[in-house]
């Protein structure tokens, strides 16, 4: 059906529209055929339609300076050489799966169990939900417990000797570090600095010294830094770096 509506739109105005009407229609029929998709799947179908019709909508095209519907009409006409030279598998692949959500296709919830506490009613429905809340909670548990946490001995002994070896450098004491304004006082703000406390991979410190030169705000409190691994493996500490450590291809296109 979409690809019908962008063939046989003359111009790319009428697509946007005929896509926009088709979008209405049918997130109207969803709501009187909600009974027919398990409900994970409508949900995810209702989020589809509204993601489609915002990022097809003209303020989006405004702010990212980017058409998909644009991109749509062309591939539906088969205009190959008028397609953004920067496309990748990406962008498809993301398209496929939103066309397919947006159709109650997903695939997403095909093997997921149909919950039993529907088909019962009062406390005997409560008590079967709660134990599927259980159930789901020791698998998100399960998952978590694979990657480190802060409340991890082993890692509160590394940020011990992290806090330590700071303390250190900026001839500083306990009662300094329990000060929320010497950290403010002593944010690194270069990565000459920073690279003086923990080990910083090349592209990180060009990536530091690119923001600086181009006004980009940075800068990193004690406190933080001490969270980070002293060498660069991002092996524990890869959400901390990826947080105050702009990624290099962020800075160079800003």
């Amino acid at each position: 059906m979409f690809h019908g509506l962008l063939k046989e739109a003359p111009d790319i105005r009428t697509a946007r529209n005929g896509l926009l009407g088709y979008i209405t229609e049918m997130s109207r029929q969803l709501s009187h055929e909600s009974h027919r998709l398990e409900p994970l799947e409508y949900s995810l179908q209702n989020q589809c339609l509204l993601t489609f019709r915002k990022i097809i909508s003209f303020r989006s095209e405004r702010l990212t300076q980017f058409s998909i519907v644009k991109v749509l009409w062309h591939l539906a006409h088969e205009e190959y050489d008028r397609l953004p030279d920067d496309l990748n598998d990406g962008f498809f692949e993301e398209m496929i799966h939103l066309f397919l959500g947006m159709q109650g296709k997903s695939g997403i919830y095909d093997q997921e169990r149909y919950p039993t506490f529907v088909d019962f009613h009062g406390r005997e429905a409560s008590i079967l939900r709660s134990d599927q809340l259980d159930e789901m909670a020791q698998k998100c548990l399960a998952s978590m417990r694979r990657y480190p946490t802060g409340l991890d001995e082993d890692i509160q002994k590394i940020r011990a000797q992290n806090r330590r070896r700071i303390l250190k450098y900026f001839r500083a004491t306990e009662a300094d570090w329990e000060d929320y304004r010497w950290h403010l006082r002593h944010v690194v703000r270069n990565s000459d600095r920073l690279a003086a406390l923990v080990t910083l991979r090349e592209e990180e410190k060009t990536a530091i010294d690119k923001a600086k030169a181009g006004r980009l705000p940075f800068g990193i409190t004690p406190y933080t830094v001490s969270l980070m691994d002293k060498e660069p493996s991002r092996r524990r500490d890869h959400a901390i770096r990826a947080q105050v450590i702009p990624p290099l291809d962020y800075v160079e296109f800003m």
